[in-house]
């Protein structure tokens, strides 16, 4: 299931970083540990999202056919 997590991934990544910045409420001070955490925690947060919608969405779906 790896490459329909990457697919799905590519779905929602651009919704989670959208609520990200969008949610911050204070000027972001751009550093490279800025930039590490921010990444590490995106990437969790989408294939922690993309896995949940590949285990009660597309697999159940996928199962009917």
């Amino acid at each position: 299931p790896t490459g329909k997590l990457t697919y799905v991934g590519y779905l929602v990544h651009v919704g989670i970083l959208t609520t990200y910045y969008c949610s911050t409420n204070y000027f972001i001070e751009y550093s490279d540990a800025w930039y590490a955490s921010t990444y590490t925690a995106v990437c969790i947060w989408t294939m922690g999202i993309a896995l949940l919608f590949w285990m009660f969405v597309e697999q159940p779906l996928a199962n009917l056919l």
